[in-house]
Formats: structure tokens, C-alpha cells, sequence
């Protein structure tokens, strides 16, 4: 059965969900040292991936075949974001703000 994107309903979930990623990948940076953050999407979740984009990851490359499930081999997408790509001001507000 294919994969599709959250339709208009679905939108409010992803805009709070870009706000709470946001907040913990800011006190991530700012508070606890994190040098890099690594996420993994399967390729057909393409709202998945336009998160992580606004959240400013880049897409690092594509991993065929990374896992099986139900007997069935699966591509995933790798997404990666170093302390570097975070701007300062951003990471310290939002670190100050979950304080």
C-alpha cells in the first residue's frame, strides 16, 4: 500500500510539530552539547522530509534497502544537522526558552 502525505487536516499537527522539534533541537545545541543530529525517513513520506528541510537538515543521501519490515526491504532517506548549520541566536533563545 503506498505512502502518502497528511492531507489539510493533518496540517496543524505538522506546523506543532515543527514548533516542539524546533524547541528541542535548540536546547539540543545550546544547553546540551550536541555536535550532530541524525534523522532517518522512509522516501515515500515526503512531508516528513519537507520538515526536516524547514528545520534545516540536509538530505544526506539514500540508504536502499536500510530495513526490513513485514519481509519487505525498505529505502530510508538520511538527514543530518550539525551544531554549525543552527544559527547561535536561534539555538540560545530556544534553549533559554525551555529553561
Amino acid at each position: 500500500m503506498p505512502l502518502v502525505d497528511p492531507g489539510p487536516i493533518e496540517s496543524e499537527r505538522l506546523t506543532v510539530r515543527l514548533l516542539r522539534e524546533s524547541a528541542l533541537l535548540g536546547h539540543a545545541f545550546a544547553n546540551m552539547n550536541v555536535r550532530r543530529v541524525e534523522a532517518e525517513v522512509d522516501p515515500r513520506y515526503t512531508a516528513s522530509a519537507g520538515l526536516l528541510r524547514r528545520l534545516g537538515f540536509t538530505r544526506e543521501g539514500l540508504l536502499r534497502q536500510r530495513w526490513v519490515t513485514k519481509g519487505e526491504a525498505n529505502d530510508v532517506e538520511m538527514f543530518g544537522l550539525l551544531r554549525s548549520d543552527w544559527p547561535a541566536d536561534r539555538a540560545a533563545s530556544r534553549g533559554a526558552a525551555s529553561a
